[in-house]
């Protein structure tokens, strides 16, 4: 398969016979495809960032910190 072809349904095209705007069209796809993968790959770093600040911020939690609220009081 080269790379000029592309499937859309089900059904191959060759983008090499799309028009001008078509092959534009293509170009954009691949790079929002392009785009959606590193962005994916972001995601997932900050995740993995936020377990690991939130475990180390854990290390910095003392009971003199720590808020106690009383079971009868409403907060608005």
């Amino acid at each position: 398969m080269s790379d000029s072809i592309i499937t859309v349904d089900d059904c191959s095209y060759d983008t090499e016979k799309f028009t001008a705007e078509g092959k534009a069209l293509v170009r954009a796809l691949l790079e929002a495809d392009l785009k959606l993968q590193e962005a994916s790959v972001t995601v997932s770093i900050m995740q993995a960032a936020t377990l690991t600040l939130i475990n180390n911020l854990k290390t910095h939690l003392t009971e003199e910190a720590k808020v106690v609220r009383n079971a009868t009081e409403h907060e608005e």
